[in-house]
């Protein structure tokens, strides 16, 4: 699997569209009846997610899935929203951190995407490290330069309008 995503307008070649089966509502995060999801609610999330799958596929987009996994036998929450978890720069994947410490356990179903990228960026949870993604348009040129920064880093760029980051 080639990662790239430079712009939102280029047609979509692959994506990652999520599954409900195995979601769970754990205890310990915002839920006021924790447990697993009701089987008729993950059926139908899955129903529409399935459909979604197929449609992208007829248009020729290389659907990828998520591994089913029982997440109220491990106190984790769902794979059903992977854009949540996994934020796609040039080709650079940004493991990003989540609100909910029982949502960690969502990016090692998706390894093979983290495997296929060439570089990785796990942002680490329970730190204050926030990650500032800038993104550079030059219109004349179609040219996209991104650069990933830590919030505590000053950083200098010289492009026409040259400044600088500070925290």
């Amino acid at each position: 699997m080639k990662i790239s995503s430079h712009n939102e307008w280029s047609p979509l070649r692959s994506v990652i569209v999520g599954m409900a089966a195995g979601a769970n509502k754990p205890d310990g995060c915002h839920f006021e009846h924790p447990g697993a999801y009701p089987g008729h609610v993950t059926a139908q999330a899955d129903m529409d997610l399935d459909r979604f799958a197929r449609t992208l596929e007829q248009e020729g987009v290389k659907v990828h899935r998520p591994k089913y996994h029982n997440f109220s036998l491990t106190g984790g929450m769902y794979n059903y929203c992977p854009r949540d978890r996994l934020l796609v720069v040039g080709n650079t994947v940004v493991d990003c951190n989540m609100q909910y410490a029982c949502r960690e356990q969502e990016s090692s179903y998706y390894d093979y995407v983290l495997k296929s990228a060439k570089r990785v960026i796990t942002v680490p949870r329970n730190r204050w490290v926030s990650l500032m993604l800038l993104m550079f348009v030059d219109w004349a040129k179609h040219c996209y330069i991104y650069k990933a920064l830590a919030a505590h880093e000053q950083v200098q760029l010289g492009y026409k309008n040259s400044f600088q980051i500070t925290q």
